[in-house]
């Protein structure tokens, strides 16, 4: 044992306080670069959370206005006579807190007339020599052909 003892260097109280602090460092340096990965991940986490809550205000706020809009629409439709024969006649309006682009469809005699605007939009049907039944249909962006309906 005693040759053992030997080949081993002597140890000083200096040497003992740095390795108390060159581990007490690496600790420190170790939380440290933990605490950064975490930070990093909830910039990332947040970053995402924002784009989220970004893009779903962007589609409340887009379909808004077009689901109000779909509850205030007026349309009327009439028969028109002309000195040159009758036509259809249709007006529709969408208006709830900003104007849609409208769009309005007449028929007379199988053939239609189309008009768009915003927010009232007018079509009038080709005129025909006879008297028939006019038909009528409305639409926000496109004529909605679910919408027909007759009315003289």
């Amino acid at each position: 044992m005693a040759g053992l003892a030997a080949d081993l260097p002597e140890v000083k109280m200096d040497d003992i306080v740095c390795m108390r602090r060159y581990k007490k460092r690496m600790g420190e340096s170790a939380e440290r670069g933990r605490s950064i990965y975490d930070m990093k991940k909830l910039m990332m986490n947040g970053k995402k959370i924002l784009a989220v809550l970004t893009l779903m205000v962007m589609v409340v706020c887009a379909a808004a206005p077009a689901v109000q809009a779909a509850d205030g629409i007026n349309a009327t439709g009439s028969r028109k006579h002309a000195s040159d024969g009758y036509y259809s006649y249709t007006v529709a309006t969408g208006y709830r807190g900003s104007g849609l682009n409208m769009a309005a469809g007449a028929e007379y005699f199988g053939q239609w007339g189309f008009g768009y605007g915003n927010p009232t939009a007018k079509a009038s049907s080709p005129k025909s020599g006879g008297a028939g039944v006019a038909y009528h249909a409305y639409g926000v962006n496109t004529v909605d052909f679910d919408t027909k309906w007759d009315q003289n």
